[in-house]
């Protein structure tokens, strides 16, 4: 749950939230740190905010919402495996029709 941030700014953490530095991320995300970095450049991981000028802090409720926005629905992943198997399938017949 979030607060309205002060004079209407951006939403307030809740109070139980906690901050985590690159470590604790990779930790959260299961991501290495250069994964991380490359997410955050690219949008689509959270950017962190800078307490300090070379500290960078997330917060773990940022994290659980990324992680969950990546979580696919069970029926999803089996359909997705299902087109891996059927275009790794289709690789090998190409493959073996022209050797």
């Amino acid at each position: 749950m979030t607060t309205p941030g002060h004079n209407g700014g951006p939403p307030l953490p809740p109070y139980n939230d906690i901050p985590l530095d690159i470590d604790g991320a990779c930790a959260e995300s299961d991501l290495s740190p250069s994964s991380v970095w490359r997410g955050v450049e690219n949008d689509t991981f959270p950017k962190p905010f800078y307490p300090s000028p070379k500290r960078a802090v997330w917060m773990r409720s940022w994290i659980v919402a990324w992680r969950e926005t990546r979580r696919m629905k069970p029926s999803e992943a089996k359909e997705t495996r299902r087109q891996k198997r059927i275009a790794a399938r289709a690789r090998t017949e190409a493959d073996t029709a022209t050797a």
